[in-house]
């Protein structure tokens, strides 16, 4: 799942994102750099602090080291359900990783599950700055879970089916993904944990979403074959792109305002200039890559071939 960001003085940390990406260069040559295998492999998230990635896989999770490009370690689940997805907070060290049956909260200094929160949870997202984890059932709920104390805060009921959700810590807003004709993204207010708009995309079946956290931009993959393209601080439709096959996950470098998308029905990593909103490469990697997570620091995103049992990395350099 994409991207983390932000904590304490985010007045400060967001003018050093924009400095950054001022001074950045423009040109990018994306290449796979390595294919590693992992079994049962169904999301990564990547701890951008550590160099360490996390894969739900099995019974469990594998981690990934991003020198390396190799599994190094895997942290058993309890749980006769096998890992969906995943999503970390770097700053509290914490990983969260779905079930069908239950979200499970490990310690990454440790590699050992501290709790199990139960919820049937699916797609997991975390906001950082106020350390809530934000949980899909499937179904048509999204659960608050309170990260200090590993609590239920609040179920918020929704009208569709609901799948993956991604966060924003900048303007603590959540965008929630559902399944739908036409393609629908839910807004949620973290300050009070409600609904405040929804959004018809310009797809249909809202699969995922993917956040630019510095110029607040949301981009959804809609399965039959769009990217849209949501202005954060106007709920707005602003653009569709065309990108063919099914697109199923997003992950964003709001540094140098380019968007991966992990397209499983091309069995590719389409490039979006998020200046622009064209389509500007392709990128073959394993077969059905559904899943994926971006580590700006290093220039690395990693993407899940789930037919296959690889996770792909592309340095985005």
């Amino acid at each position: 799942m994409s991207g983390f960001w932000f904590k304490g003085k985010l007045s400060l940390l967001v003018s050093a994102f924009y400095l950054l990406s001022s001074a950045a260069g423009a040109a990018h040559a994306q290449k796979v750099v390595a294919t590693i295998p992992v079994l049962f492999a169904s999301d990564v998230t990547v701890n951008p602090l550590t160099g360490l990635g996390y894969v739900p896989a099995g019974n469990g999770v594998d981690i990934i080291d991003e020198k390396k490009n190799a599994s190094v370690g895997f942290i058993a689940i309890d749980s006769s359900y096998g890992a969906e997805e995943a999503a970390i907070n770097p700053f509290t060290n914490k990983l969260y990783v779905s079930t069908s049956q239950a979200l499970y909260v490990v310690n990454t200094v440790t590699n050992k599950v501290i709790a199990k929160v139960n919820v049937p949870a699916v797609g997991v997202a975390v906001n950082v700055v106020t350390d809530r984890i934000y949980v899909s059932d499937f179904n048509s709920s999204v659960y608050v879970v309170d990260g200090h104390n590993n609590d239920i805060h609040k179920q918020i009921s929704l009208s569709g089916g609901v799948e993956n959700l991604a966060v924003n810590p900048v303007t603590n807003r959540v965008y929630v993904a559902e399944e739908t004709f036409p393609g629908t993204v839910e807004v949620i207010d973290g300050k009070n944990d409600k609904v405040m708009a929804s959004i018809t995309d310009g797809g249909a079946l809202t699969f995922n979403v993917g956040i630019d956290t510095i110029h607040d931009i949301i981009y959804t993959a809609d399965q039959l074959g769009t990217v849209s393209v949501i202005n954060g601080a106007t709920n707005k439709l602003a653009a569709t792109i065309h990108v063919g096959g099914q697109p199923a996950d997003v992950s964003v470098d709001p540094l140098h305002q380019r968007v991966y998308v992990a397209n499983s029905g091309l069995n590719a990593v389409q490039v979006i200039n998020g200046v622009k909103n064209t389509l500007i490469d392709s990128i073959p990697v394993g077969n059905g890559p559904d899943y994926s997570d971006i580590d700006i620091l290093r220039d690395q995103l990693y993407v899940v071939n789930s037919q296959d049992g690889t996770v792909t990395a592309i340095n985005t350099k």
